[in-house]
């Protein structure tokens, strides 16, 4: 099941290069994709997906703000526990002094690139070693040319395909994937491994999450994603179905404007319904604040919004479904 959506998504990064439709994001989106997978990609897929985001550091960007970028020296050495080797302790050394630069990051991200072939302790570390080089594409730099950056797609489609066909051929045929992805979906009769439940103010947040879900191959229901399925439906019917039937889990974003809403209290009931049918956990919530919320009591664990990023919360989400695939098979 993972391999397929691994596929899934670097097929969609590889049309977006090739069609000239991505950005530094999309770089970033490629180094979360290798943290997220780091059990499942071989040595040389990694090794051969850094080849883009080294390039990139090396070739096209600037910094925005070096005050803001120096400050994060303690999240940078935070990510790097490999306390036994001299080569990132310098590394560790110099973030701790908030003396690095963005040629630090790219020669951080080489040594990455050339270790991980010959060292297998840096295989379990390297969710949190890059880490450090994903924050700042994303967050701490801009292109010094955009046409330059363009030219490169091309090139980083073709990273991308060898990447695919190296997994389809180290493993079995991409027919036997998806197969396999059928005998072991673990949706039974649930359409969908997540739905959101939200109030239109929060739109914008709830967007966030349902494609950063989307990428890692989760299959989520978003009102935006289902607009011809929805057209001309009993509202009140379906989404009593969607929210009680058709989810293995429903993610609420809790906020004074859900309390207040009409629809996302529809949801919430029937999701209550279901939870309290099954007597498990069903409702994730994530808190925009610190509203009371008719039925959510202050036991239920949840997770603040603002304390992670859209990433790292579908990657818990991502987790939390590979638990319960286990546990059903």
């Amino acid at each position: 099941m993972k391999k397929l959506q691994i596929i899934r998504e670097l097929n969609q990064i590889k049309m977006n290069f090739n069609n000239n439709e991505f950005d530094l994001q999309t770089i970033s989106r490629i180094i979360a994709l290798i943290r997220a997978n780091k059990s499942i990609l071989t040595k040389e897929q990694i090794q051969k997906l850094l080849e883009i985001p080294i390039d990139l550091l090396e070739n096209d960007v600037k910094l925005n703000n070096i005050s803001e970028f120096v400050n994060f020296g303690g999240y940078f050495s935070g990510n790097i526990r490999l306390n036994n080797d001299i080569s990132f302790l310098k590394f560790k050394k110099v973030f701790e002094d908030h003396k690095h630069t963005l040629e630090d990051i790219s020669e951080f991200i080489q040594l990455i690139h050339k270790r991980i072939m010959i060292d297998k302790n840096l295989l379990f570390e390297i969710e949190f070693l890059l880490r450090n080089p994903e924050v700042v594409i994303r967050d701490d730099v801009s292109l010094h040319s955009y046409s330059n950056f363009k030219k490169s797609g091309a090139v980083f489609a073709l990273y991308i395909d060898n990447v695919i066909m190296n997994i389809i051929d180290s493993k079995i045929k991409l027919t036997e994937i998806e197969s396999q992805y059928k005998d072991n979906n673990i949706s039974g009769n649930n359409k969908y491994d997540i739905a959101l439940s939200f109030a239109g103010e929060d739109r914008a947040h709830a967007e966030k999450l349902a494609d950063a879900l989307d990428r890692k191959g989760i299959n989520v229901f978003y009102d935006s994603y289902e607009v011809d399925t929805l057209w001309g439906k009993n509202l009140y019917e379906y989404l009593s179905d969607v929210y009680k039937n058709q989810a293995k889990f429903c993610i609420m974003f809790l906020s004074h404007y859900y309390a207040k809403k009409l629809w996302p209290n529809h949801e919430r009931e029937n999701a209550q319904a279901r939870a309290f049918k099954e007597g498990k956990e069903y409702i994730l919530p994530i808190r925009l604040d610190n509203t009371d919320i008719p039925g959510i009591n202050d036991t239920v664990g949840f997770i603040k919004y603002n304390d992670f990023t859209v990433d790292e919360i579908a990657d818990i989400m991502l987790k939390k479904l590979n638990k319960l695939n286990k546990n059903i098979s």
